[in-house]
């Protein structure tokens, strides 16, 4: 867009920003050893990677545009 705009094709679109925190996932049935496990730390990782990403479908399901939200 910059060699046909001119100047004005360096300046970025707007656009708009939706921050979505999801509900805390519980670790209190956990012990503090529980840390050093890789099993319980794969499975604690994949569980936040899998509720961000259907956090991230649901929000752009019910975006209308990428400008305009």
């Amino acid at each position: 867009m910059f060699p046909l705009a001119g100047p004005v094709g360096l300046v970025p679109l707007p656009s708009k920003w939706r921050i979505a925190f999801g509900e805390p996932i519980c670790t209190a049935d956990y012990a503090s050893t529980d840390a050093d496990d890789p099993m319980v730390t794969f499975e604690l990782t994949d569980q936040v990677r899998e509720t961000i990403q259907q956090t991230l479908y649901r929000l752009l399901a019910g975006r209308r545009n990428i400008f305009f939200g």
